[in-house]
């Protein structure tokens, strides 16, 4: 129910492109302090590069991720498979519908990673945050833990393909 083998692999392949680029530098600090339970998380959000970031902090969770993500086909499709949950920007049904489904993992013992700015900062200015993952770990009782990543938006900046040669990233 918790389907963890997709996210698992997503670890895995994180794993792999840090390691095969030899000029990414990766720093992950805190992440012996990370609760054993459910918890939300919380984190600023640079480039489509913070989600193989996050993969690097190596525990199960399951994404809010926009609704169009998981209509391109392969990635999309193992999003669906590994139970991440669609949202629909701008829908106030949509949000209610994914902090349900965030509300029904958290009840069985599995985190949640939210990007409370609702999308991709294009200047690394942080913008204002959106209450829902906020009010979710308030109302589940879970811990809200933030976490802050730099250096991802030189890999790969928003509206580009292009990767960065050398670039230092800090979770």
């Amino acid at each position: 129910p918790q389907k963890t083998w997709g996210h698992r692999m997503g670890i895995l392949w994180a794993l792999l492109i840090f390691k095969m680029s030899s000029n990414w530098k990766v720093t992950v600090k805190g992440r012996e302090n990370l609760p054993k339970g459910p918890a939300v998380f919380i984190s600023n959000h640079e480039s489509m590069a913070d989600i193989i970031a996050l993969f690097l902090l190596q525990c199960d969770f399951k994404w809010l991720a926009k609704k169009e993500l998981f209509q391109v086909p392969f990635f999309g499709w193992s999003m669906a498979l590994s139970g991440y949950i669609p949202l629909e920007r701008g829908s106030i049904r949509s949000t209610a519908q994914s902090l349900d489904k965030a509300r029904d993992y958290l009840k069985k013992g599995v985190s949640i990673l939210i990007f409370p700015e609702g999308t991709r900062s294009e200047d690394g200015e942080m913008r204002e945050f959106k209450g829902g993952a906020f009010k979710l770990a308030v109302e589940e009782k879970v811990p809200l833990i933030p976490v802050a990543i730099t250096g991802t938006r030189h890999i790969l900046q928003k509206g580009s393909w292009l990767l960065a040669k050398l670039v230092h990233v800090s979770i």
